[in-house]
């Protein structure tokens, strides 16, 4: 495109020449065509620097040869050529002077698009972060209800409201972390690293097992199946635990009374694999490929009409992404569906 555009200019310069040399006879005028069609081409046409060069000495080389043919006085001859010479030299100004306030045009232009880019980009954080919230503090809440609900009804002794109390102020703590990371969120959204510790997955499944059973609606039933031998992995427990706990949430939301959720540790290609599996209503195949994306419109409500916001997912997904993990999905509709996030082994 550039030297096809180079090239019309040099024609364009050329046909003004030939109409002073071919049609006016007078190589005494030939500078006023000549004049002309410089300026037209430096001022409609914007070339880079070499493109500038390229047309001035071509176009130098051309009028020389012209001049030759056309002029015999050599005085005149010298001074058609050094006149010559100023107007390709001016030309070379103009087009450089051109070249810089179109460029010039154009960095401000792609400053706005730049700018209305970061705009539309914090608009998108904020609209996440308010999805979040109404996501995964829901979870929360809910835990405090159902347990001050246990504490207010079911009249338990005194070392039974202790725990209760002190599972209370644990859910407090989760919010608590959840608000936190959503500030990370907000003021550090490119920031994907993460403080880990090396654990026992065993023993921390175990515990959050253990936590969910005091919480666990009726009708439904929790277990969990450890492997034989201890797998250490390099995990942010906070963070996973809020994965943990979504794809929890997911699978009671799909299930029906009597429903029953397993979570398998095993290792699995080299790899620590973490399974949820229900007995639920599934995911149809349509939306299985898209349950990760964010706002992918694959969110559904639950058996009791739980609402969707679309995000609890995308936020399982990133965290695991954030331990060099994977995170997938398996389902048949109507038989169920399983959950898998594989973690490197530490050791």
């Amino acid at each position: 495109k550039r030297i096809l555009n180079t090239t019309f200019a040099i024609a364009f310069i050329i046909y003004f020449l030939w109409l002073t040399f071919l049609r006016q006879h007078n190589p005494k005028n030939t500078m006023t065509f000549f004049l002309l069609g410089l300026f037209c081409v430096g001022v409609l046409w914007i070339f880079e620097i070499w493109q500038t060069v390229s047309i001035a000495a071509i176009t130098l080389l051309i009028f020389s040869i012209g001049l030759h043919h056309f002029q015999e006085d050599v005085n005149v001859f010298k001074a058609n050529y050094i006149v010559a010479c100023c107007v390709l030299f001016w030309f070379f100004v103009l087009s450089r002077i051109s070249f810089s306030y179109h460029y010039n045009y154009f960095l401000q232009l792609k400053t706005i698009e730049n700018k209305n880019n970061e705009i539309s980009k914090i608009n998108h954080i904020q609209t996440e972060i308010l999805g979040v919230v109404a996501h995964d503090l829901r979870g929360p809440i809910n835990n405090v209800v159902s347990l001050i609900d246990l504490v207010k009804n079911h009249a338990p002794t005194e070392e039974e409201k202790q725990q209760y109390y002190a599972l209370i102020l644990d859910v407090c703590n989760e919010a608590d972390h959840i608000i936190h990371d959503l500030i990370d969120v907000a003021t550090h959204a490119e920031n994907t690293t993460i403080p880990t510790n090396e654990i026992s997955l065993n023993t921390f499944l175990s515990s959050f097992v253990e936590h969910w059973q005091y919480v666990l609606p009726k009708g439904r039933a929790l277990t969990f199946a450890p492997p034989d031998k201890d797998i250490i992995a390099a995990v942010n427990e906070q963070r996973m635990f809020r994965v943990l706990d979504n794809l929890v949430n997911n699978a009671i939301k799909f299930t029906h009374n009597g429903g029953k959720i397993l979570i398998e540790l095993k290792v699995y290609h080299n790899r620590a694999r973490i399974s949820i599996t229900d007995n639920g209503i599934g995911i149809p195949q349509n939306i299985l490929p898209y349950l990760f994306e964010r706002f992918s419109k694959t969110g559904r409500q639950g058996n009791s009409g739980e609402k969707s916001y679309g995000l609890g997912l995308t936020i399982c997904r990133q965290i695991v992404e954030q331990h060099n993990g994977l995170i997938s999905a398996e389902s048949k509709e109507g038989e169920g569906a399983t959950f898998h996030i594989d973690l490197p082994i530490v050791g």
